[in-house]
């Protein structure tokens, strides 16, 4: 099987396949006499195993693990390892919720507030300040998702990146949450279709290096 059949096959794109094996985390395939590489039955398992486990919003390195465990015959270490992660990650997920929760509620406002002619600056303004004093899941919600690209009077910059190994909409909110938990990021949108993301910042806090570091702590590759 060809490189473009077998991410069709698994829902992902080429590149993320290469991205994984450059980065060691699946080997490479034999190649046919006509110099093709080819995927069996054997790499698309552990393909599919490692995609599963990132859609269950694990860490790259650590769902490589896990895959690279089972797929040599390890799986009951795979099940502890899990059983012992969960709870953590079950945690996580309940905050992302509560977040997305609090989001959903400040939108409603200033749909509503719009609808009655009220003006978007100060709306978007004052919602910012009050987030800023409204605890999430014992976290204050940052400004990731915020849909406003000035706060101020401070011109705000726009980062456009290519990312390799966001091969889900796990791996979106991924990446999100980490952006949004980083200083001076206004707000993110990422698209694992296209593998572009997204993030506007204010130059006096962050910056585009702060950024790909980032993302790569949290297990992806980026480029501008």
């Amino acid at each position: 099987m060809r490189i473009g059949a077998l991410a069709k096959a698994l829902g992902t794109t080429p590149e993320s396949v290469r991205f994984y094996e450059r980065q060691g985390l699946l080997p490479g395939p034999s190649r046919k006499a006509s110099g093709y590489r080819d995927y069996g039955p054997e790499e698309a398992a552990r393909l599919r195993l490692l995609l599963g486990l990132r859609q269950l919003d694990l860490p790259l390195d650590e769902a490589a693990r896990l895959a690279t465990l089972c797929a040599d015959g390890h799986c009951d270490e795979v099940s502890d390892d899990l059983r012992r992660s969960l709870p953590a990650q079950r945690i996580k997920v309940r905050r992302q919720i509560a977040e997305l929760r609090h989001l959903e509620a400040r939108l409603t406002h200033l749909e509503r507030n719009l609808a009655a002619g009220g003006e978007p600056r100060p709306l978007i303004s004052r919602q910012m300040d009050d987030s800023d004093e409204s605890p999430i899941g014992g976290q204050s919600p940052r400004r990731g998702s915020d849909k406003t690209s000035t706060h101020g009077d401070r011109h705000m910059k726009q980062l456009d990146l290519k990312v390799t190994g966001m091969d889900c909409a796990s791996c979106e909110r991924r990446i999100q949450t980490t952006l949004s938990q980083l200083d001076g990021v206004v707000r993110s949108s990422a698209d694992h279709k296209s593998g572009e993301v997204t993030v506007v910042i204010d130059p006096a806090r962050a910056s585009a290096d702060a950024v790909r570091g980032a993302l790569e702590q949290a297990g992806f590759k980026s480029g501008l």
